[in-house]
């Protein structure tokens, strides 16, 4: 019987690259396999869990903090409102056509005030907050955007709030908020068109800052 001949040194050195090309080739997919997985895992896919979760450490933070001072409180909040809340997409909407005449400079002075005053519109509402409960019902979503239905119910009473999102970066923002039918995106449009009608766009910008520091000085009372 003919016998095989021996591993050369050369084929040896060449299988060994092969099992290492092998190996790195597995190594790499895997890799890859495992950046994807964790990517699926950090994107909300269900708009209703990250606003409830948002809507938790809301109630979460005015039961632990009732002897604390309304400003600590307040800025807790600011921040969680901050990582839910699209004020940029809420800025375009609510300029509407005057969006685009604005320059970049404008645009991100407009974006901080009316951030800063949609705050202080929402914190004002949980400031008289005493043990209200928040029930989410329902959602749709359609094109990256989603609807949720949600009711704040106290003694027997209950307040539809609806909240409009919008899918950006993997998550689920919120650009507008419907209360009792009221869209707060279309209230100060309407507002803010009237507005610059009469005083133009340095008008509104002056109206806006004005609020903010009667607001602000209201709250250090």
């Amino acid at each position: 019987m003919a016998r095989m001949p021996g591993t050369t040194h050369l084929q040896k050195k060449f299988m060994w690259s092969n099992f290492f090309l092998l190996l790195f080739a597995v190594t790499s997919a895997f890799l890859v396999i495992l950046f994807f997985m964790q990517g699926a895992a950090a994107s909300e896919k269900d708009p209703v869990q990250p606003l409830q979760k948002t809507v938790e450490e809301i109630l979460a933070i005015l039961n632990a903090d009732e002897e604390e001072e309304w400003l600590t409180t307040r800025e807790k909040i600011s921040v969680v409102i901050r990582q839910r809340f699209d004020f940029q997409e809420q800025s375009r909407l609510v300029l509407a056509r005057e969006w685009p005449k604005r320059s970049a400079e404008e645009k991100e002075q407009f974006i901080a005030l009316f951030s800063k005053l949609q705050e202080h519109v929402y914190l004002n509402r949980l400031k008289s907050y005493s043990g209200e409960q928040v029930q989410f019902t329902r959602h749709s979503i359609k094109n990256g955007k989603a609807t949720v239905f949600s009711v704040i119910v106290k003694d027997m009473a209950e307040t539809p709030i609806v909240y409009r999102l919008k899918k950006k970066q993997q998550k689920w923002l919120v650009y507008d908020v419907i209360i009792d039918g009221v869209s707060l995106v279309k209230n100060y449009r309407k507002q803010f068109s009237v507005i610059i009608r009469k005083e133009h766009y340095a008008g509104l910008i002056r109206q806006m800052e004005e609020k903010i520091a009667k607001i602000s000085a209201e709250d250090t009372r």
